[in-house]
């Protein structure tokens, strides 16, 4: 079973609220919770064996996660303004953390300077 199949069967519903535009896209959902205003939210996951390489470097990680998000957000049209971070590791390498957490911020402050936006972290 795919993620789409996987999304369809198992957490495909109706939109209990009227301003969900799109659940349930391509890694993003649209709300609007103005008239004038629509709201894109997009999640994803980079695995370690499955999306990069198993010993990948956390420089290379990073800029996987970074381009995965917004690369779902151009997809949609949308302009990022703000990311959430969600972190799993199975063993907390320091230095592994350090890298990653420097090259992440940078690449934030990079992609996010350019639209001018805010950006949080959250979740570890």
């Amino acid at each position: 079973m795919n993620e789409f199949e996987l999304i369809q069967t198992y957490f495909q519903r109706d939109a209990l609220d009227p301003s969900v535009i799109l659940d349930n896209g391509d890694d993003a959902a649209v709300f609007s919770p103005r008239l004038d205003c629509e709201t894109v939210v997009s999640v994803d996951s980079v695995i370690a064996g499955r999306h990069v390489p198993d010993l990948c470097p956390p420089d290379g990680f990073a800029a996987r996660l970074i381009g995965r998000g917004l690369s779902d957000l151009a997809a949609m049209g949308a302009t990022p303004r703000y990311v959430l971070l969600s972190l799993s590791l199975p063993t907390l390498e320091v230095g592994w953390v350090e890298h990653f957490a420097q090259r992440f911020h940078q690449l934030c402050v990079r992609s996010f300077f350019i639209h001018k936006q805010k950006f949080l972290f959250k979740n570890f």
